[in-house]
């Protein structure tokens, strides 16, 4: 992909564009359970976001603003004009963002398990956990980013799934990952959410500890044009309840996405 960002494309260029933003700590490899099926009906574009995968460190230490202006600016250099955005964990905060700074642009949204606003000791906690991945590099994070992402039965049942997502997470260099999580900590997007105009599909894990259903919840009702959908699965709910989210999200982009 020749742009400011680096990732995949799939499905033809023709199709309505859907826009793929991963978790942090991960790359648009994340998207692998869903993009050769939502390719079937969508031109599909899965980025790596500033420091993460291929893509460069952000030349900033900035805000979640700040990374979707670098998706814009990536979606610009494509000539990819309108859109609808999946974005999971922190995707779904620069999804939230981008909808409204985009927002003629921005023609359908999902939101999955990510948050407007972390409160206090959840921000000290991220500030805490980037300053822990530049001391002691990614493999000092690891385990337990898996152990917030999964729920216990999947982590058992499913390891090759769950090793492909830890070398995603090895991979990540610590500065990109220090980087996004500090972005995280300074992250207040609540009085943005009722400017979101599109048509928009909330997704929560049942399970998830990460970011708590209420949380989602909470965007729902802020959201104008928005509703709730809950899945069987923890934080990373395309990996372990992979069939159950894929349906959801194309089901909600068929039926609202513009070309």
């Amino acid at each position: 992909m020749s742009a400011v960002l680096s990732g995949r494309t799939a499905g033809a260029n023709t199709r309505p564009a859907v826009v793929l933003l991963h978790a942090i700590a991960t790359s648009s490899a994340l998207w692998d359970p869903q993009i050769e099926v939502l390719a079937e009906r969508f031109h599909v574009i899965a980025l790596d976001l500033p420091g993460h995968g291929r893509s460069a460190a952000p030349p900033f230490a900035g805000s979640i603003e700040d990374y979707a202006v670098a998706v814009l600016a990536t979606l610009d250099a494509m000539g990819v004009e309108r859109f609808g955005v999946v974005g999971l964990s922190f995707g779904s905060s620069i999804a939230q963002a981008m909808a409204v700074m985009a927002r003629e642009r921005v023609t359908s949204a999902v939101l999955a398990g990510g948050t407007a606003y972390p409160p206090p000791p959840v921000q000290e906690m991220w500030r805490s956990r980037a300053a822990g991945a530049r001391r002691d590099g990614m493999g000092g994070q690891v385990d337990d980013i898996l152990a917030r992402w999964f729920t216990p039965a999947f982590l058992v049942s499913a390891k090759a799934r769950v090793d492909t997502i830890r070398q995603l997470v090895l991979a990540t260099p610590a500065e990109g990952y220090a980087l996004a999580a500090e972005a995280i900590a300074g992250l207040d997007n609540r009085a943005i959410l009722s400017r979101i105009a599109c048509p928009t599909l909330v997704v929560a894990g049942e399970h998830d500890v990460a970011v708590p259903i209420e949380a989602l919840e909470t965007i729902a009702r802020a959201v104008p044009n928005s509703h709730l959908e809950r899945v069987n699965a923890a934080h990373l709910m395309n990996v372990e309840a992979a069939r159950q989210f894929t349906d959801l999200v194309g089901g909600h982009l068929s039926s609202t996405i513009e070309s």
